[in-house]
């Protein structure tokens, strides 16, 4: 059996993808490797440098099927191994939007793993103070200028009317109060905003909405009194 026939042997074709998923030997991160000359190298490099051509100095091989497994030399792509480089070359810049396009919302960097929306803002603004959102509400959306805090997003979707009511666009209740999921629980959201104005408040009190607008999360609208 020759060199080609072997690894051949090696990967099974996926008739619905075409993808060549490799079932030979794997190496610490589940990548593919094929002994040459005794010697491990990843299939993918060789299945690419053996069907197409040599790699270009300061070039990684990825596949835009997104299988890590998959040795297939037509799923090859070619991105640069500066980490900035490779990094743009996976965004989608639209009117409003830049949209992460692989399907996993993670960036690895040597041995770390990043949310591309936080390793978009540190190389455009620095490093932030505290998690990122996207206020756009597209979650695959990187772009600096529409990344905020968890209190950023929450006022984004207050709308502040003339008559003093800071009304709340988010979801609500069955009976009309304003509610969203804040670090990992379901809250009020006239309670979050009258505890970030006046700082927390006994759990035997309720927040009593002197505008009778339940939706409004205007502080100054918002009187505490003990429950019954």
């Amino acid at each position: 059996m020759n060199i080609i026939e072997r690894f051949s042997s090696k990967y099974d074709i996926d008739a619905l993808t075409d993808c060549w998923t490799w079932s030979g030997a794997l190496n610490t991160n589940n990548w593919p490797v094929f002994s040459v000359n005794g010697k491990p190298k990843m299939a993918h490099r060789y299945s690419y440098e053996h069907f197409v051509g040599p790699i270009p100095p300061g070039s990684n091989v990825s596949r835009w099927c997104m299988n890590i497994k998959c040795v297939n030399p037509e799923h090859a792509i070619l991105l640069s191994r500066n980490p900035i480089e490779r990094f743009w070359s996976k965004i989608k810049k639209t009117d409003t939007c830049w949209v992460w396009e692989p399907h996993s919302f993670v960036y690895r960097v040597g041995q770390k793993n990043f949310g591309p929306r936080y390793y978009a803002y540190v190389l455009e603004r620095g490093e932030p103070e505290s998690s990122l959102s996207a206020l756009c509400g597209n979650k695959k959306c990187v772009n600096p200028s529409h990344a905020g805090t968890k209190k950023d997003r929450f006022w984004a979707k207050v709308q502040k009317d003339s008559d003093g009511c800071w009304n709340w666009m988010g979801s609500k209740t069955i009976n009309g109060y304003a509610h969203l999921n804040y670090g990992g629980k379901t809250v009020y959201a006239s309670r979050l905003a009258y505890e970030w104005a006046n700082g927390d408040i006994s759990p035997e009190y309720k927040l009593k909405h002197t505008c009778k607008n339940r939706a409004c999360v205007n502080p100054e609208h918002l009187e505490p009194v003990i429950k019954i």
